[in-house]
């Protein structure tokens, strides 16, 4: 959607620049931030700067301290963008959620903002302290991925990381493998499992890739050589 607004123009952006994205880990709210950001700096509504700091280091603190704090951070990210990361966090602490409104409120309107934080415990942020939504207006949710685009993924990445595509059919059989015996972790991870999987893969690529003797055993079929198989994927 970011691309589609970002091939629209200047003005399919209006109103972008200060967003709420919420997401498990792994579904890419860095990935969209980061893209916004260059979508927004191309078109000359904000600088290059860029500020990525965690909502964790306000947590427990007195609120002249974390006033402070916030004036510091936004300050740093005057005239580019400032990402929050764990902002859903400060649902914890009605202080904090309050002190970050005013501090983002006060920025101008050449400074964005992105909030990085899970779907519900934003939801309660944002009702716990109704005043960020003015400060903050738009909001985007990131779903989890499914098996099936978890292994289009893999299968798109695997030769940048492998040096091998995937073998025939191996596409829909990494699909199945996920969808039956990967689930919790890919709610858990998402993108992240991605990394799991190719990083397996590459290393029992290599194995098979080395050529053996006939006293190491049979030789292996020339063909599997240079593709992945499933059971490069599987623990």
């Amino acid at each position: 959607d970011l691309a589609a607004k970002g091939r629209g123009g200047p003005s399919a952006l209006r109103g972008v620049s200060r967003l709420v994205i919420t997401g498990n880990a792994g579904t890419g709210g860095l990935s969209v931030a980061l893209l916004l950001h260059e979508l927004l700096r191309a078109y000359g509504k904000l600088g290059p700067i860029l500020v990525e700091r965690s909502a964790l280091s306000l947590l427990g603190d007195s609120s002249s301290s974390m006033c402070a704090k916030l004036q510091d951070i936004c300050d740093s990210a005057l005239g580019g963008m400032l990402i929050l990361h764990e902002a859903s966090a400060l649902a914890a602490d009605v202080t904090a959620a309050r002190v970050l409104s005013v501090a983002l409120k006060a920025l101008p309107s050449n400074t964005g903002v992105v909030l990085l934080g899970q779907h519900l415990e934003t939801a309660s942020l944002l009702r716990l302290c109704p005043a960020l939504v003015s400060s903050v207006p738009s909001s985007i949710h990131l779903p989890n991925l499914t098996a099936s685009q978890l292994a289009h993924h893999v299968a798109a990445t695997a030769p940048q990381c492998t040096g091998a595509p995937l073998g025939p059919g191996v596409l829909n059989e990494l699909a199945e493998h996920i969808e039956r015996h990967l689930s919790p972790q890919l709610d858990e991870q998402n993108l992240l499992l991605a990394e799991v999987l190719l990083q397996r893969a590459c290393g029992r690529y290599a194995m098979r890739s080395i050529p053996q003797d006939d006293a190491a055993g049979p030789p292996a079929d020339e063909a599997h050589r240079s593709v992945l198989l499933l059971a490069d994927f599987q623990e």
